[in-house]
């Protein structure tokens, strides 16, 4: 549930770091080129394939950043808290907090597809350039069914203390 308003929070922190890296890559690649001596259409063909990947980072950088300004004081804080190193403290119970969190989530979920992020997206847009997002959107799904099987196994268990 939400997996894709998961990834995106989980990946927007590291977005910057792998777009100055692929720019070293690329600056790097062009250096390069003068020395090389394969064909300068492979080579320029390899420096706007990086190019194009760098975009593309910036690109699912700027939508998510658009959808998480969308949103609202109160969601925006409950998923720093969450997903994010949030130092803001939110008084309230636990039970409160999650509803507050799934409301967020699917808030900013509508943000995001509004932006044009879905989970077809992620997969097979961004997914097939940018290996480290189809990663961790697949790592995310997975504790997320890791999650619902822990939790309808916590609520069987429940139910049977009950009945006992």
């Amino acid at each position: 549930m939400f997996v894709t308003a998961k990834t995106a929070i989980k990946i927007y922190g590291k977005l910057s770091k792998v777009a100055d890296d692929l720019e070293e890559v690329i600056k790097e690649a062009a250096y390069k080129s003068f020395y090389n001596s394969e064909p300068c259409v492979l080579q320029a063909e390899k420096i706007c394939n990086l190019i194009e990947k760098r975009n593309m980072v910036l690109d699912l950088k700027n939508r998510i950043k658009r959808a998480l300004t969308s949103l609202d004081g109160e969601d925006f804080a409950v998923l720093v808290k969450r997903f994010g190193h949030g130092k803001e403290e939110i008084f309230c119970s636990d039970r409160t907090f999650y509803r507050r969190l799934n409301a967020a989530l699917a808030r900013f979920t509508t943000a995001l597809k509004f932006q044009g992020v879905t989970d077809e997206s992620l997969r097979e847009v961004y997914g097939e350039k940018l290996n480290f997002v189809s990663v961790m959107h697949q790592v995310v799904a997975d504790e997320d069914k890791r999650f619902c099987e822990k939790s309808r196994s916590l609520a069987g268990k429940l139910k049977t203390a009950c009945r006992a």
